[in-house]
């Protein structure tokens, strides 16, 4: 089990209280062991039911422990094939497995209560230590448990009240020169040394190292990490005696006090610093010291050790850290970082990141950490890469340490928006405390109380307006906007009252419609909002409405007053006439003469006849020009909206020979579309004329122009084509047609159509 919690970074869950209940249930065992041994040597003899109540509670001890053994055996494996294989999977047990050997051992436990008093007498007179063994002491200093808490006896480590250095002096060290030699190129003695240390064999081992044999291996293999990892001390003091090198390298770069501390093995480390093993040397797989491997650890027994013989806390590591900051995390014990501190580490030095420690130990949430820091001069002001400030909003106590020790919150701008958006009051109220400026801005766009609204806080709100937070302060965007956008509208009143002025700027009703928000809406109309008041792009909460289409908002809008007449995007009707839908709710609230003018036009353009009916029905003229110029009535010709075509002639009474941007007959000359001269034929049906004259133009001049026989012979059969109108420039039709060569033309005007061609008759005389 210590081998296991000495060689994993992270112990299986509940791994630490199986070891600690493994502990307690074997103290008993202890007490059996040594009673047993005393009757036998008293030639005693246990009664009957002692004898089987005994053997029945260590049958039951044997039988856990057994179990136990596998299980340990396989994390061991386990954590080695992890460790070659680089993996990260630890599932080796079903879930709970741990915990219900610990129940096990518990069982043990309580049914070995009666053991002591069994053998008590002996135990009396012998006063036995049932807690001393090497084993147990040594797991119990990787569990937190000390000796001294269970018995009573001096613990492993205690705190120093002053640092203690300890010179070491390599000339009162014990040596031993060989007397002899043969040893000394003999590889067979080589290998039985190495055989001899695999077994403990001592006495050999004396021997060969006496014969010559080295204490350092040919091959580069360290023999005293062999000792190490065996746990066995007197062999690594020969080797010592005999001259092993105490800060050679083996090939896996592990030197033998990196090995003694990687494998917790104090006797071991405490004899290799008497003969000169540097703590400070970077050994092992990530090229930690052995300080640093043993910090990383938390044991603080051998932090003490190696603090004596000379180990630098803040000398740097291959990782960039120095080991007083590689020893500050989350698990550290405090009286760790306060033994660095005893023996003068730099509370200010930063690793290669830029990190301080005090920054490092705000990031692990250590404040008794952090108050170690700042009681031996740690500066709270020192970016370490970031001001102290920012990383403790997020632990609101070590915030107050910091400030009470002299934080400058003018060096931290924006850190209460910071502990507003983690939703920190404990964070806000500490710095309102210490005089935070409400208004601050973090990186001088966001607000507090913006942020608040943002993320919802009304708690926070409270807080921030009654410490006096300036709700017309913008951020991204006003406080009353930000309520608006982000559907905070039970925040609005909160804002209203503390003196937000929501008409400054203008378009928070638009920005309630643009954002669908209809509480807000209702709000602000109902506090005597300007239902027309233009935002910064010049739209209207009306035109707003009108473009999403959303006949609710246009409803509630008109019914608290919103004037249909007033522009935004563009005027309410234009916008209208694409949804008669929407028209028919804006028509009732506008004059006849608040219609602009071209809306049915757009109508027309927009092919909605529903549309071009209501604005007629409400007064539009059906000749009604947009810009003076284009007619209802040419629109609908040059867009091919037949059945609008129809209506404005048939039953609105639209002028056939009232002119647009030309007269609708030569409009629909120009515009004759692939054989279909149903627009010609019913505006002639009309009473279209064909020979009335419009800036020098009539139909016939346009048909000719255009070289249609079909359209001539229309015209030919429809009315009577008067060849001697002239244009602006004095021809008369006759002259072009004969200027030009239009023989057939003319025949088709002067002579009637050819009954072949079109299948018509005239209707009428015709002037020769």
């Amino acid at each position: 089990m210590l081998e296991y919690m000495t060689e994993t970074r992270t112990p299986r869950a509940g791994f630490s209280a199986l070891a600690n209940e493994h502990l307690e249930a074997s103290r008993p065992l202890f007490a059996a062991m040594t009673g047993l041994a005393e009757l036998q040597r008293e030639r005693g003899q246990l009664t009957a039911d002692t004898y089987n109540n005994l053997r029945d509670v260590l049958r039951q001890y044997w039988t856990n422990l057994t179990v136990l053994n596998k299980m340990v055996n396989k994390l061991l494996d386990d954590e080695h094939i992890i460790s070659r294989l680089t993996r990260g999977i630890r599932l080796m047990f079903n879930e709970g497995e741990l915990d219900k050997m610990k129940a096990s051992l518990a069982q043990c436990r309580i049914a070995a209560q009666a053991i002591p008093e069994v053998f008590g007498r002996l135990l009396r007179e012998i006063h036995v230590d049932t807690g001393l063994s090497m084993g147990y002491t040594a797991l119990a200093s990787v569990t937190g448990i000390h000796p001294e808490e269970q018995t009573g006896h001096r613990a492993l480590y205690e705190m120093p009240t002053h640092p203690v250095r300890i010179p070491v002096d390599l000339t009162t060290v014990s040596r031993w020169k060989p007397k002899h030699t043969q040893g000394a190129n003999n590889s067979a003695a080589s290998n039985a040394l190495y055989v001899a240390l695999q077994e403990k064999n001592h006495k050999m081992i004396e021997h060969l190292l006496d014969s010559g044999v080295p204490a350092n291996h040919p091959s580069g293999n360290s023999l005293i990490r062999i000792a190490i990892n065996n746990h066995d001390l007197d062999s690594v003091r020969l080797l010592l005696v005999f001259g092993a090198d105490v800060n050679a390298s083996d090939p896996d770069d592990i030197t033998p006090l990196y090995a003694a501390t990687e494998r917790a093995f104090y006797e071991a480390a405490q004899l290799l610093l008497t003969y000169g093993a540097d703590p400070n040397v970077a050994a092992g797989p990530t090229q930690e010291s052995p300080f640093a491997l043993t910090l990383h650890h938390g044991r603080a027994h051998f932090a003490l050790l190696y603090l004596k013989y000379g180990a630098d806390p803040d000398d740097e590591l291959e990782s960039g850290d120095t080991p007083f900051i590689k020893a500050i995390n989350r698990t550290a014990p405090c009286h760790l970082v306060d033994l660095m501190l005893l023996y003068e580490a730099s509370v200010n030095k930063k690793n290669s990141r830029g990190e301080t420690p005090l920054f490092v130990a705000i990031n692990a949430d250590r404040p008794d950490i952090v108050g170690a820091l700042l009681e031996h001069g740690a500066l709270p002001n020192l970016p370490g890469p970031k001001h102290m400030l920012w990383p403790s909003v997020h632990h609101p106590m070590i915030l107050e340490l910091l400030l009470d020790k002299g934080a400058d919150l003018r060096k931290a701008p924006g850190v209460l928006e910071l502990a507003t958006s983690i939703n920190s009051i404990e964070a806000v109220k500490i710095l309102l405390k210490h005089g935070v400026d409400v208004n601050a801005k973090k990186d001088g766009i966001f607000t507090p109380l913006c942020t608040a609204i943002r993320d919802d806080r009304e708690k926070l709100i409270d807080l921030l307006l009654a410490s006096g937070a300036d709700p017309n302060l913008p951020a991204s965007e006003y406080p009353a906007f930000k309520c608006v956008t982000h559907h905070r509208a039970h925040l609005l009143p909160k804002l209203l009252a503390a003196g937000a002025d929501a008409d400054e700027p203008a378009g928070i009703v638009e920005t309630a419609v643009a954002h669908n928000n209809q509480d807000a809406l209702i709000l602000l109309l109902n506090v005597g909002l300007d239902p027309d008041a233009r935002d910064a792009a010049g739209h209207t909460a009306l035109t707003t409405a009108i473009t999403k289409s959303d006949l609710g908002y246009i409803e509630i809008l008109l019914a608290r007053k919103a004037n249909a007449g007033v522009r935004g995007h563009d005027w309410p009707v234009n916008m209208a006439v694409k949804n008669p839908e929407i028209l028919a709710k804006l028509l009732p609230h506008l004059a006849t003469a608040a219609i602009p003018k071209g809306a049915l036009e757009l109508a027309v353009q927009a092919n909605q006849l529903e549309s071009v009916k209501l604005l007629l029905a409400a007064g539009v003229a059906v000749e009604d020009k947009n810009g003076g110029v284009f007619s209802p009535l040419t629109i609908v010709i040059r867009e091919d909206r037949k059945e609008i075509f129809r209506y404005l002639l048939d039953e609105a009474g639209a002028d056939p020979n009232k002119p647009g941007e030309h007269l609708p007959i030569i409009k629909a000359i120009r515009r004759y579309r692939q054989d279909d001269l149903s627009y010609i034929e019913h505006l002639l049906h009309k009473g279209a004329d064909m020979n009335l004259m419009y800036r020098g133009w009539n139909a016939v001049l346009q048909a000719l122009d255009k070289g249609d026989d079909k359209t001539l012979q229309l015209l030919a059969e429809m009315g009577i084509p008067d060849i001697a109108v002239k244009d602006d420039d004095g021809h008369s039709v006759l002259e072009i047609m004969r200027a030009r060569g239009m023989k057939e033309e003319e025949q088709i005007l002067t002579h009637g159509p050819k009954v072949k061609k079109t299948g018509r008759k005239p209707t009428t005389d015709r002037a020769r």
